[in-house]
């Protein structure tokens, strides 16, 4: 779950909310019924709820998604890195649902 200042498809994160000296940024991709929501949204706080796919900020993370007739199942794996990851590199993120914050961005 991601809070953030919506931008179309991008989310910028809140260094409030994230709690970290930089914003965090993550491209968001969704079904197109999710998506049209999100376009609605811009300029608006949003929160995200979604699954992190692998990006330039994961740490060589990879998250795989298992659906059996009743269960999913998530699993994810990495490697630790002597490089520091850099806090503005962009993530993508899968949207499973959106939740409305705030009607503007600070």
């Amino acid at each position: 779950m991601v809070r953030g200042c919506l931008h179309g498809l991008t989310l910028t994160t809140l260094a409030a909310v994230d709690f970290e000296a930089d914003p965090r940024v993550f491209q968001l991709t969704a079904n197109r019924d999710l998506a049209a929501q999100l376009k609605q949204h811009a300029g608006h706080v949003e929160e995200v709820t979604g699954v992190l796919k692998a990006g330039k900020d994961t740490g060589a993370t990879r998250v795989k998604e298992k659906r059996g007739t009743k269960v999913r199942v998530f699993g994810g794996f990495g490697t630790q890195t002597s490089q520091a990851e850099s806090p503005s590199a962009v993530s993508t993120l899968e949207v499973r649902s959106v939740t409305h914050v705030q009607a503007s961005c600070p």
